[in-house]
């Protein structure tokens, strides 16, 4: 993924009021540190 792209995101492991919803999310990390760290999220 590369960096400022727009993800959608599913919050439903999440605790209210977020239970269950899917969210737009932006990539701040640069593809040089994913490739290193991998992604923040799985």
């Amino acid at each position: 993924m590369k960096r400022d792209t727009v993800v959608w995101v599913n919050l439903s492991d999440a605790h209210p009021p977020e239970m269950g919803k899917v969210r737009p999310a932006v990539i701040l990390s640069n593809s040089e540190m994913q490739r290193i760290f991998g992604p923040a999220f799985g």
